[in-house]
């Protein structure tokens, strides 16, 4: 939020086309939250002024609800929990219309340890296998190199988690983002 225009990267020319057009995307979603910002100052400054004065847990709300489709559903359960924990000491009007329990509460709280546990391992394949979201792979690589190392990867991965369990190792084997 402020005054500064989203732009592409500095190092928008240096990338490959992969890079460039994941840049792109960020940027787009960077001036759809821009415009959206502007829309809410022009049409409802209560809100507007609400985003910059309100703590983390509201303002961080905002940001999250554009995110759900790259890092799921949880980092925003997490944030309305905040919310809720938070309610009167923002000075909004009881009740708060979130209703959590203390079952509630503990279960996202697995769910958010679930979720941290995915995302690790989504992040360490793509980044040691060169790859994105989507397991692209750059047509100048050996493609049976990388389905091998995929499949070092997962192994690997299971040892360096001291999976020596079936149960757990085949639970790390269902987190992996790309067929084995």
């Amino acid at each position: 939020m402020g005054l500064q225009h989203p732009e592409l990267r500095k190092d928008y020319e240096d990338l490959d086309d992969n890079d460039k057009m994941i840049a792109r995307y960020e940027k787009e979603r960077a001036d759809a939250s821009k415009a959206y910002e502007v829309a809410t100052y022009l049409n409802n400054q209560v809100t507007y002024e609400a985003l910059w004065e309100v703590h983390d847990p509201t303002r961080e709300f905002f940001k999250r609800i554009g995110d759900t489709w790259d890092d799921g559903i949880v980092p925003l359960q997490m944030c309305l929990e905040k919310i809720y924990e938070s309610w009167s000491k923002l000075g909004l009007p009881d009740p708060c219309p979130l209703e959590m329990s203390d079952r509630d509460k503990e279960l996202l709280r697995q769910r958010c340890a679930a979720y941290e546990d995915w995302y690790e391992v989504q992040d360490f394949a793509k980044k040691y296998l060169g790859t994105d979201d989507d397991g692209w792979i750059s047509p100048y690589l050996n493609f049976d190199v990388k389905c091998q190392q995929n499949k070092e990867l997962i192994e690997l991965l299971i040892e360096r988690r001291n999976t020596e369990d079936e149960v757990e190792a085949s639970k790390t084997r269902r987190m992996w983002p790309f067929p084995v």
